[in-house]
Parts: C-alpha cells; structure tokens; sequence
C-alpha cells in the first residue's frame, strides 16, 4: 500500500523532471511512510512512497523490467498474487512484490483484457520505453485513487494525490465550476472527474492508455458490476445461493488477511463488520485487534453493541471516545489531510478512527461495499414503499397526505429523523428513478437551490443526472432496486465512500481493506434477486439470515444507523465562524447573496440545510490546501535520485 508520482515527457530535461517529483514526493509520503524512490528511466521520472505490509523486505517499487523496456508503480494489494505468479511464469520476474503481477499481466500483452482476473484493490502506472507509453489502471470498485493531467502532447503527469499534482506547480489550478455543482449536490465529484480543471481521475474499472505525441488519451472499460443478470437468469433458490454467498464472503475475507504484519478491524456493530469479525476470527490465527467510535448522542452511539460483540468474541478491543478529542483541531487535521473534493461528514470520525488505530495496527478489514451489494440503505426500502404508496392510494392523495403529516413534525438536527425522512421522500416521489435517487442522496431536495449558488448561467439540471443515466441505461437492468444499487456502487462507493476512508486510512499510514469488493463477492452478488436484498420491511435479507447463524440474533434485526458525528450542532456552535469564513473563500465561483441566505436560513433554523453547508466547508477547505500547495515550494532533498539504465 503506497503513494506513487509519475512524468513522462519528451520535452522536459531530466533535471527539471526531478525537480518536479521532488516537489511532489512530500504530498505521497505520508500514504507510504516506510520507504521513499526516486527513479529515472528512459523518458520519465518517478516517484514512490511504501506501506510495507507484504513482502517487507523484497517489494520495493518502482519495478524495472529491463528486457521488456517497462516500469511500473502500484498502489494496492494483489490478492491472488501466486495464481498470477504461476500463470505468468516466464515473465520477467524481480521482486517478491504481489504488485508486480500487474506488471507481468502488461508485460504479456493482456492487460485490457485480463485484468478481470486479478483479484485485489490497485491504482497501477505501467510505463514502456520502447512503444512511449503508459497505461493507467484502476481495481473495479475505485478503491484507491489515480490522477493524471496531459500538459499538451508530449507530456503527462499522474499521481495517486491531486495535492501531488498541483505541487508540481506545471498544471494549471482552477476549480470547475461546472463539475462543482454536480460535487456540491452528490458530495462527491462525477466519476472521472476531481474538481479542477484538467485534472482527471482514472475511473473505476478502466485501463487509461497515452502515447507520448497524443493529445487525447485512449480508456477501455475491464469491468462493470453485471446485476442486470439477476433479472435475466432463471430466480436461483435460495439456500444453495445463501451458501454460495456465505463461502464467497469466506473466501473474500481469506484472501484479505493474508498480510505480513498484524491486522485489525473496524468494527461498527452494523451487521457487515460483524459479520467480517465472526468470520475473520475462523480464519485468523493471531490476536484480533478491533476499534470503534463511540459518541454521547444515543442517536449514534453504538459502541456498547461493539465492545458486547468484541467481548463475544474475545478480541483486543478500543473504543475511540469522539468527545475526549478537541474537535476543533481533530476538523483543522483531517481537512489538512483530504486530498479530493469531498461533503460526507463522516470523514471526521473516520480520520479520527484511523488516526487512533494506526497507532496500534498498519492494515485493518472494515465493512465498506456491504450496503451497496446487498441492499443496506434506507433510499432501496423507499424505493420499495413508493411503489405500494403510489398503487394504494388515489393520485389526489398521495401528496397532499405526506405534505400534511410533514408540517406537523418538528425540525430535528438528530442525525436522521423523521421529517428528514418524510421531506426527502416528497421531494423524489414524482422524479423518474435516476433523478429520484440521487435527489434522496443528495445534499439538498431541490436542484434549483444549488444551481443559484453558482455563478454561472450554463448550468442545468440535466448536467447532474444525464451521466448517470447514461450509465444506468448502458447496463440494461429494469429492476428499480437494482438500479438504485447499481448507481450507488458505480457511482457513490468510489467518489464518497472509497475515496473517504482511502484518504482517512492512507494520510495516517493505514492500509484499509473491504472484503465486501473482493472480485469474489462482487461476482456471487450480482446472481442475487432483489427481492432477496431488498423487501419492504427489511434490507439485506440474505446476509441478515447468513448473520443468524454466525451472530447474536439482536444484531441480525438492528436497523442501519449510519456513521456520523453531531454536524449540525458543531455547525451551530464551535465550528460555525471557521465554516462561514470557509465558504466565504470560494466568493469567485459562488453567488454569495444565494451562499448568505443559504447560511442565514440555517441558523436561524429555518430549513436543515447541514448537509449542503457541510459540503461547501469541505469543499473551501479542499480548495484553499490546493491554492496553498501550489504556491508552496516544498522539495525533498534527503532522496538520492537513481538513474536505470536500459
């Protein structure tokens, strides 16, 4: 697990490469604590920072295949690194690194076509000497993250940090105010894309390829989470599919702890990451280490259910108390640290939770992608009660009932609430699916009120669905469950979720695995129904009834929670002048008249706006340490530079 900085060009000296990766090496070293290159080869330069958690002593990066005129960086773990080895066996083996199996998969020709049978989380840079190429990667589900910008036709410049590019000071920094409107409603930006201009991400699931001379890059799709057949194949039954599900989750969570040095776990006391535990604790021949948060509000608290599943199993268990913390400096770290555009609050006690365990463990399993693949939100089971309350109930009514049931509830600020719910619910209901559910995910229920917060009279409110749309109609599912969790993995799991705890682990030196995006699990859960995910009264039904057999049975029916922290009372209280200050900095790009009254309405308890001004904070905070990294001019020194020759 590492942090990569890559140039290659044909027009900048190799001395003024180095200078380049010099000033970018800062902003990765904190991603791979352990061991810092520096290398030149043929027409590029390159920098990296390890993790070391397998091979510790034989898996230095980058790797040179000197025959074959490649070099390669990777970002990741490999899970079924000796298939690999054995499948390539002639290729030009040099370290005992499970990252070089990507390389030797280049290195044979196959890489757009064989990826789908590595089996792990990467973001890979194979560069070839001979052909002037480079070919960018990515794992299926966005895991870990890969940046790249084109200067022109002769050079490009990629990282695994967005801060690492910028720090180059040869890319343009100018925040799009085009992609900030689709951030500032999904919290996350729109796959492919980072916020600022130029800059792009590697999306999940594709191969980026550029020839030194082109203007554009090539991108080829590997792999795309294929629900669709879950509607075409005959309905499996379900207990030889509950099995298949139960051994893939076992297999996934095999192959993740095999690891060099201790692992722990984060555990929620959700069903996911106990179910992992129960599992893990079959498998694992040492000492489990697990860690929780724990809060003083009853409404996200569930760190005694932790600690009671944590004593069940008799493991080392920490529970990380959120209020002992100074939340003011915890907020100042943790933004300082966020390299991508991002609103989900939850990234606080999350940086919180990795800041605490790096202390004890360098790699952790965590329930991340659960939800995704078997139906965990609460947005599916709306999905499903729309569909009764628009067949039951005469169309005169179905509005008028639920406006007058909202008007009489209270304004809460309680994580989720009823009249959040409810709102959220009236404001999607008449929406066609796509735009319904991204509008149930979103920051705020009308488009219309983001839109007047961006200067600019281009934007519409097709620019934040049509993509998405695009890619829901690409995939051919029909099934409205389906199509919910299928927007949310290709879309919500790599931009918010992935990206979160990739930047929450990563900054402190933490490797953080999701057994749930294992290429096993993704493949077995795509055979399932929906109706086997998702009814009207209960979500994940068929991991809820492997759970009974592996769990107490109050965690098999606790209804999700949620991971948060208590944001709209920070906001009211002791962050509120460091968030309009923040806001108040992105004055270039926003209408600030919308912006004030946004602020004033809130305060004044006049609307629950906190997830939007939440994401505006982040968002300006994101900004201004990218401004900053610019203008700064940080050069690593201590590394000697190597020069391989061919």
């Amino acid at each position: 697990m590492c942090g990569f900085v890559g140039i290659i060009s044909n027009e900048l000296s190799i001395d003024k490469r180095e200078s380049l990766i010099r000033r970018m090496l800062p902003f990765i070293e904190r991603r791979g604590p352990d061991e810092q290159r520096l290398v030149h080869y043929q027409d590029g330069s390159f920098g990296f920072a390890r993790l070391s958690i397998r091979a510790l002593e034989d898996g230095s990066q980058p790797i040179v295949h000197r025959k074959r005129g490649t070099l390669s960086m990777t970002n990741g773990e490999i899970y079924n690194d000796a298939y690999l080895r054995s499948r390539y066996k002639n290729s030009e083996w040099e370290t005992q690194s499970d990252c070089e199996a990507i390389h030797a998969i280049s290195d044979a020709g196959n890489l757009e076509y064989d990826m789908n049978i590595v089996s792990g989380m990467f973001a890979s840079a194979i560069y070839d000497s001979r052909s002037k190429s480079v070919r960018l990667v990515r794992d299926r589900t966005g895991q870990k993250p890969l940046f790249y910008a084109l200067l022109g036709n002769h050079t490009i410049i990629y990282s695994s940090s967005i801060h690492a590019i910028t720090a180059s000071g040869i890319v343009p920094v100018e925040l799009s105010q085009h992609e900030l409107s689709f951030i500032l409603f999904n919290e996350y930006p729109a796959p492919g894309t980072t916020g600022i201009e130029g800059i792009r991400a590697v999306r999940p699931g594709e191969v980026v390829k550029w020839l030194i001379g082109d203007y554009e890059v090539k991108k080829t799709a590997f792999w795309s989470w294929n629900l669709a057949r879950s509607e075409y194949e005959s309905k499996p039954t379900y207990k030889p599919l509950k099995s298949k599900i139960y051994q893939s989750l076992v297999d996934a969570i095999g192959q993740e702890l095999v690891s060099d040095v201790p692992v722990g776990l984060f555990l929620s006391g959700g069903i996911d990451s106990s179910l992992i535990l129960a599992i893990a604790k079959d498998i694992y021949q040492d000492n489990l280490q697990t860690f929780s948060v724990g809060f003083a509000q009853n409404d996200l608290d569930e760190s005694n259910q932790a600690a009671n599943l944590a004593n069940h199993f008799g493991t080392d268990h920490s529970t990380i108390y959120f209020e002992d913390f100074d939340i003011e400096k915890l907020v100042g770290r943790a933004f300082s640290c966020l390299d991508v555009p991002l609103g989900d609050s939850s990234y606080i006690p999350s940086f919180l939770l990795c800041e605490v365990a790096s202390q004890q463990v360098k790699c952790a399993l965590g329930g991340d992608g659960g939800d995704e693949l078997f139906g965990g939100y609460p947005t599916y089971q709306a999905h499903r009660l729309l569909q009764l309350y628009e067949n039951s109930l005469p169309q005169l009514f179905r509005g008028f009932l639920l406006e007058r049931i909202s008007r009489k509830l209270p304004n809460r600020t309680s994580n989720i609430n009823t009249k959040m719910k409810v709102d959220r619910f009236l404001a999607g209901r008449s929406m066609p699916l796509v735009k319904r559910h991204m509008t149930w995910m979103s920051t705020t229920y009308d488009p219309r009120q983001l839109l007047d917060l961006i200067q600019s009279d281009s934007h519409r409110e097709d620019d934040l669905f049509g993509d998405t749309e695009s890619l829901l109609i690409n995939s051919g599912i029909k099934d409205v469950i389906n199509a919910a969790q299928y927007i949310d993995l290709m879309t919500y799991l790599p931009g918010s979720i992935h990206a979160k705890m990739d930047c929450a682990s990563m900054m402190n030196g933490l490797e953080l695995r999701s057994p749930f995006v294992n290429s096993v699990m993704l493949e077995a859960s795509a055979s399932v129904t929906s109706n086997y995910r998702v009814g009207l009264g209960q979500s994940k039904k068929i991991l809820r009834d492997i759970a009974k057999d592996k769990l107490p049975s109050e965690i098999c029916k606790r209804p999700k929670r949620g991971f948060n922290f208590p944001v709209s009372h920070l906001l009211h209280t002791s962050l509120k002048d460091m968030a309009v200050s923040s806001i108040q900095s992105l004055d270039s790009v926003l209408d600030m008249n919308s912006a004030k009254q946004l602020l004033n309405n809130f305060f004044n308890e006049q609307g629950d706006h906190r997830k939007i001004i939440w994401t505006l904070f982040s968002v300006s905070q994101w900004y201004q340490s990218i401004l900053q990294t610019k203008s700064q001019n940080i050069q690593t020194s201590e590394i000697q530079a190597e020069t391989v020759t061919p």
